[in-house]
């Protein structure tokens, strides 16, 4: 099953209409996904009402150390977004030496309103000694799914342990990402046993209004990539 992470309505199109089962609502897919906008939700829920939207929860890009005042933004977004047809929310918190900050991820949790956590790719950058103990951390804490690349860069450099994730994976679901493409996506689903997956589906472009002024960089999924992804997902169900 193909979970595609979007940033922009015409992304967002494209997921739909290559069959795409859920999106990952973002902004700023360029660092990394950061909170969507409420406008870009409602207008989301508005054109494609039976689409699920799980919304990132990231209020800045850099690492996942929350402040007090950090936390209050997250849930203040938190709740527009729930109000406003999120289908489940996407976050991560660490303490200062990389461990799961679990007092974050039970305040997350307690005002989720029983919607699907996923914990990201904070994981990532975990201990990896600290495995099986930060997934069954992660489990306890009340989350439904755990997006990671194995700890390493991309999910085909970390298939060992996206693997051993998903033999602990009793409760909860292990879904690779990053770096996932038509071309390693079946070996990485293959090699880990995982049912779920992640991507941008994604054609890069540059947005400029000169050729000497660059404002960044704009992702755009691709239908095409998205149907031959959810193909190949089938498989696996």
């Amino acid at each position: 099953m193909l979970e595609v992470c979007v940033d922009n309505i015409s992304s967002v199109n494209a997921a739909v209409e290559g069959g795409a089962h859920r999106i990952e609502l973002c902004s700023a897919l360029s660092e990394g996904g950061l909170t969507p906008s409420i406008g870009f939700l409602k207008t989301v829920k508005r054109k494609h009402p039976n689409l699920k939207v799980f919304a990132m929860l990231r209020p800045r890009c850099g690492d996942f150390v929350y402040s007090p005042m950090e936390m209050e933004w997250i849930l203040e977004d938190m709740k527009e977004l729930h109000d406003n047809g999120a289908d489940g929310f996407v976050f991560g918190a660490l303490t200062v030496d990389k461990n799961i900050d679990e007092p974050s991820c039970l305040l997350v949790k307690k005002h989720s309103n029983s919607l699907p956590l996923t914990f990201h790719r904070a994981i990532d950058i975990t201990n990896p000694n600290l495995l099986e103990e930060n997934v069954e951390k992660i489990v306890s804490l009340g989350f439904s799914r755990i997006l990671t690349s194995g700890l390493k860069t991309t999910a085909e450099e970390g298939i060992e342990n996206i693997s051993k994730m998903q033999q602990l994976s009793k409760n909860v679901v292990i879904m690779p990402g990053a770096g996932i493409n038509l071309n390693n996506v079946e070996s990485i689903l293959t090699a880990t046993g995982c049912k779920e997956f992640h991507s941008s589906a994604s054609i890069k472009t540059v947005t400029k209004t000169r050729e000497d002024i660059d404002f960044g960089k704009v992702i755009l999924s691709d239908a095409e990539i998205v149907k031959n992804f959810v193909k190949i997902g089938q498989q696996f169900l």
